[in-house]
């Protein structure tokens, strides 16, 4: 090798993308690509790579062991200037902002960080691991609930293995292209707890040029179904004397053989056709006929809902994918091996996942008025299909497309949902939304937006086509919007970024798995489903409990009163009564699943007040000094001031007000839902809009505060003060 080809293998890819053809042509001759390829891959590379490790794997054998091991180190080194802490920040941020298209575009190269604040097991996660472990970590099933922290259970074996052997390479696969960018954030997240450098990328089934570098040196590569589909068809079937999964499966040589460990998030969508039949190719074609690659290869799933719905596909789980094998112990007579599987009911016993609480639901606040529900009906009637030549479930749910189209995205409605909840706004807390359609997704949003008594920016939206919008639909009052504010990824970390603040997701489709907001305080149903696993979805990304830095309990509201207008649909629909089962149920997927086990536990109404006798007498005072107030009579202002101030947390449900011991954070919320409920009642009793009062509210309520305006309300009922400027003359008139 020349002086002069040496020195340009030493040097890092930022320094070189920009070299002119000849220079291109000279690493190519070298490492037997062309210039057109040598380029692309450069592009693919982060910059603080050396060329001499980038293409190691292609050069002649050169360099001794020693100098090996010094390109090792340094293709985990950072940029120049950068700390190790900075390029995984750096790598976050991409991963967080990014388009996919640049995602999928660029290989990671994750720094070797620290053992340091790592998110520790939960007690149930440890105890899954402990049964994988001593099931010798054979391929099967982790079955967890929503907000049971399946993903960082996963990223927990995944360290685990690769202490056994560093070679292994993980293909973590799910449905959704969201799902797979949320677990590669997971996997950046918690690095400190490989105590390595990791190269990761994201696999796309459309740039196959990309597999052999990739399954050469990557550790952890991550891909969507579709993509996992195609890459075990090819193994399988492909004639090529070159297949690097393949490969990596059969060859006798240790520099080419890896363990390779398939994880599939979400695995009840391994019920796909397209995957069955590919699963099962790759495993005639490939694993049974090589000793060495049945070996090599094992395959873990993880979800809450395990099962496909189709019960024909789960004799491939059973027999090929997740088989029962001898020295192992299943959790659960499913057919299949569950290495751990953990019960809604036992993991809100532990806090850590949390109960539905009804009280607003019960309460009908959000029940679809009669009248409205029959003028919308009358205009865009979705009559029940024709049974002639549908199955029971082709029946119900082409009824429920047409519901969701005609009737749930019905402008009528969606305003009305938009004014239940900017009315209790500050009671339901965070708020994810699972809307019908697009269309209805996007008018919802324009009504909340526009509505005076939620602030500002406290709404985000997602849906698949998101970046469709143009900036000036998207906020129509903000003309400092930016395009990639319309990037779902974007909207995603904006809402989480809120924190337990009072805000609103809208989104259609997007958030019913691999979303994770433990503060995630109210879930609304604004769209009809008659399958119980998607109705248990939606309404788990709201279950995350106190143990796992999320709530006490979580409001789930349910607005469409379907059985009154349509009784022949009575039995089918999940009801939150019963936990979301329905009567008859289409979506059994054998008498295998106890619907026990998978469905979110309720709790009886809002929390109640323990029974403590100085809590007893501290609740009848309130309702002395509240009696007045809740009734829109005449109250005494300084005194409901001093109770709303600390001691008790007021909360409304079926049964009326419900008193518990309140904390810090729960005073200026107690006193914000209590002044929203008295200003419902000085409304209806004026007959006027007092929007305007919710603004003048304080953002700081101390007593002085507190005070102040609840003698503003006494004043406004007193003398009729219906609008702002009314409001200010009497203010003048009595202060001068």
């Amino acid at each position: 090798m020349t002086e002069e080809l040496s020195e340009l293998l030493s040097m890092r890819v930022v320094d070189i993308r920009d070299y002119d053809d000849d220079k291109m042509s000279a690493i190519g001759d070298l490492v037997g690509r062309t210039p057109r390829w040598v380029k692309r891959t450069l592009a693919d590379a982060h910059g603080s790579t050396r060329l001499s490790t980038l293409f190691e794997h292609l050069l002649p054998e050169f360099e001794d062991e020693e100098e090996q091991e010094e390109n090792d180190y340094e293709a985990s080194c950072p940029l120049e200037g950068e700390t190790p802490e900075e390029t995984s920040e750096n790598i976050l941020d991409a991963l967080r902002g990014w388009s996919d298209k640049e995602i999928r575009a660029f290989n990671f190269p994750f720094p070797q960080l620290e053992k340091d604040d790592i998110q520790p097991l939960m007690n149930h996660q440890a105890e899954a691991l402990a049964r994988v472990e001593k099931n010798g970590f054979a391929s099967g099933i982790i079955h967890l609930p929503t907000g049971a922290g399946k993903t960082r259970t996963a990223l927990e074996l995944m360290a685990r293995l690769w202490e056994q052997d560093e070679r292994t390479l993980f293909i973590w696969a799910s449905h959704g292209k969201n799902l797979v960018r949320q677990s590669m954030i997971r996997l950046a997240e918690m690095l400190p707890r490989f105590n390595r450098a990791l190269y990761v990328a994201w696999l796309e089934a459309s740039d196959p040029e990309r597999y052999p570098d990739l399954f050469h040196d990557a550790n952890a590569l991550f891909a969507t179904r579709d993509t996992l589909t195609k890459l075990l068809e090819r193994s399988a079937t492909s004639r090529r004397k070159e297949e690097p999964l393949r490969d990596l499966l059969t060859s006798k040589s240790s520099k080419v053989a890896r363990p390779v460990v398939v994880i599939y998030d979400e695995c009840h969508e391994m019920g796909a056709a397209g995957l069955q039949k590919a699963w099962r190719e790759f495993h005639d074609k490939l694993l049974s006929k090589h000793k060495r690659a049945s070996q090599r290869f094992r395959a873990f799933g993880l979800s809450a809902t395990p099962l496909p719905t189709a019960v024909r596909s789960h004799k491939l789980l059973q027999d090929i994918v997740f088989p029962i094998q001898p020295q192992t112990k299943t959790e659960k007579e499913w057919g299949l091996l569950v290495h751990a599987s953990a019960s809604m009911a036992d993991l809100t016993s532990r806090r850590m996942l949390c109960p539905m609480n009804l009280g607003i639901q019960e309460s009908g606040r959000f029940d679809i008025p009669d009248q409205l529900l029959e003028d919308v009906l009358q205009d865009e009637m979705p009559r029940p299909p024709s049974r002639s030549g549908l199955s029971e479930r082709q029946w119900v749910n082409e009824f429920s497309k047409r519901f969701n189209r005609d009737v749930m995205s019905d402008p009528r409605i969606l305003k009305f949902l938009a004014d239940q909840i900017a009315r209790d706004f500050e009671t339901l807390g965070k708020t994810i939304v699972f809307s019908a359609t697009i269309n209805a997704a996007q008018q919802l949003v324009a009504y909340l937006r526009r509505h005076k008594k939620i602030p500002k920016g406290a709404v985000s939206l997602v849906h698949s086509h998101l970046e469709d919008l143009e900036v000036v639909d998207f906020e129509e009052d903000d003309q400092s919007a930016k395009p990639h504010e319309l990037e779902t990824q974007t909207q995603i970390e904006t809402f989480k970024n809120r924190g337990n603040n009072p805000c609103i997701m809208v989104n259609v489709g997007m958030l019913t798995t691999g979303f994770d907001d433990p503060k995630i305080r109210t879930i609304l149903l604004a769209r009809l489903t008659f399958s119980k696993n998607l109705f248990w979805q939606m309404i788990g990304r709201g279950l995350r409990g106190p143990a796992a830095n999320g709530t006490q309990d979580c409001h789930v509201i349910d607005p469409i009163r379907l059985t009154e207008k349509f009784e022949v649909f009575n039995g089918y629909r999940p009801n939150l009564s019963s936990g979301g089962i329905p009567e008859n149920d289409l979506h059994k997927t054998s008498d295998l699943l106890s619907d026990s086990d998978l469905a979110p536990v309720i709790e009886d109404g809002a929390p109640q007040v323990p029974a403590d006798p100085q809590m007893e007498r501290l609740a009848k005072d309130v309702r002395a000094a509240l009696k007045e107030f809740l009734h829109g009579e005449a109250f005494d202002a300084k005194r409901v001031a001093e109770i709303l101030s600390s001691e008790v947390q007021l909360e409304y449900g079926p049964e009326g007000h419900v008193f518990r011991p309140a904390t810090e954070e729960d005073a200026p919320r107690s006193f914000r839902a209590t002044l929203e409920r008295r200003i419902q009642l000085a409304e209806e009793k004026l007959g006027a809009d007092l929007a305007w009062f919710y603004q003048d509210v304080p953002q700081v309520l101390d007593d002085t505060n507190t005070e102040y305006t609840l003698r503003k309300l006494q004043a406004v009922e007193k003398h009729r003060l219906l609008t702002e400027t009314d409001m200010r003359k009497f203010e003048m008139a009595r202060w001068g």
